[in-house]
C-alpha cells in the first residue's frame, strides 16, 4: 500500500528525530527520563491529531447525510426532497433527514420538472389565445360603436314626444363564438381558484393544528402542499417560516 506525501514526510520526520535522540543519548545531552518524556509528548500530540481528524471526519459525514441545497434540476444525484428542496448524492435515503418528507428519486423529478414545464408553456399558449381573442373582441366593439353611434347634432331638433318608449335591454353578442369561448374561459378559471383556495385553507388548518401539537415536520408538510395550490397565500409563508424555525431549517 502506497503512501501519500503527507504521510511520507511525516514518516521522515519521525525517522530523523529517532536518529536524533539516539546521538543525543549517546552524547550524554540527553538522559532517559527526558527522552521518555519527550515521547510521551509526541504520542499526546499524536493522539490530539488522529482525534482532531476523527472529528474533520465525523463532521464531513453528518453534513453529508443532510444533503445538499437544490432544486433538482441536476442529474447528479440520488434522491430529492420536495418539503425543503435538498438533494442526496448517497443512496438509501427515501425519507428526508431535515424534514422529513418522503423523498422521490431524480428519475421521478426529472419527470416532474418535465411535466411543470409543459404546463408552464400550455399556460403560455392559453395566455396567448385569450390575448388574440380579446384584441379580436375590441376589434367586434369598434365596428359595433362605429354602425350605433349617435349623432348629437340631430338633439338639437328634438322634440319630445307622450309616447314613452320601453327600455331596450344592452345588446350583448351571446352568439358570438369568441364571446362564448371567453365567457368560459373565465367561468373555469374562476372555479379552478375558488377549489385551489378551499384546498390551501384547508391545508393551512390541518398545519395549525399540528402546529399546536409540536408535530412540526407534519405542519412543514401540510403548509408546503397547501402552498402548491395558491402560491401568493402570504399567512401560509409566515405560518411555515416559523414552523421550519422549530425545525431548525434556517
Amino acid at each position: 500500500m502506497g503512501f501519500s506525501k503527507d504521510e511520507a514526510d511525516d514518516f521522515l520526520d519521525k525517522v530523523d528525530n529517532v536518529n536524533q535522540q539516539i546521538q543525543d543519548l549517546l552524547s550524554g545531552k540527553v538522559d532517559v527520563m527526558e527522552l521518555d518524556k519527550a515521547e510521551k509528548e509526541m504520542q499526546e500530540k499524536d493522539r490530539l491529531k488522529r482525534v482532531a481528524s476523527d472529528i474533520k471526519e465525523r463532521d464531513a459525514k453528518a453534513k453529508f447525510m443532510k444533503g445538499r441545497p437544490g432544486k433538482g434540476h441536476r442529474n447528479d444525484y440520488k434522491t430529492f426532497c420536495r418539503g425543503c428542496h435538498t438533494e442526496y448524492i448517497m443512496d438509501g435515503v427515501t425519507v428526508c433527514n431535515n424534514c422529513g418528507m418522503e423523498t422521490i428519486t431524480v428519475e421521478e423529478r426529472m419527470t416532474e420538472l418535465r411535466a411543470k414545464l409543459e404546463e408552464h408553456k400550455n399556460q403560455l399558449g392559453t395566455k396567448k389565445t385569450r390575448r388574440a381573442k380579446w384584441e379580436n373582441w375590441k376589434k367586434t366593439q369598434e365596428m359595433f360603436y362605429k354602425k350605433t353611434s349617435t349623432n348629437y347634432n340631430k338633439w338639437d331638433m328634438f322634440e319630445s314626444s307622450e309616447e314613452s318608449e320601453s327600455e331596450k335591454e344592452p345588446i350583448v353578442p351571446k352568439d358570438d363564438p369568441n364571446f362564448q369561448a371567453m365567457e368560459k374561459d373565465f367561468e373555469e378559471r374562476a372555479a379552478k381558484r375558488r377549489a385551489d383556495y378551499k384546498i390551501a385553507e384547508d391545508e393551512k388548518v390541518k398545519g395549525n393544528e399540528c402546529m399546536k401539537k409540536g408535530l412540526y415536520r407534519t405542519a412543514n408538510k401540510h403548509y408546503t402542499e397547501g402552498l402548491e395550490h395558491k402560491r401568493d397565500y402570504l399567512q401560509m409563508y409566515t405560518n411555515r417560516a416559523l414552523c421550519r424555525l422549530k425545525l431548525e431549517l434556517w
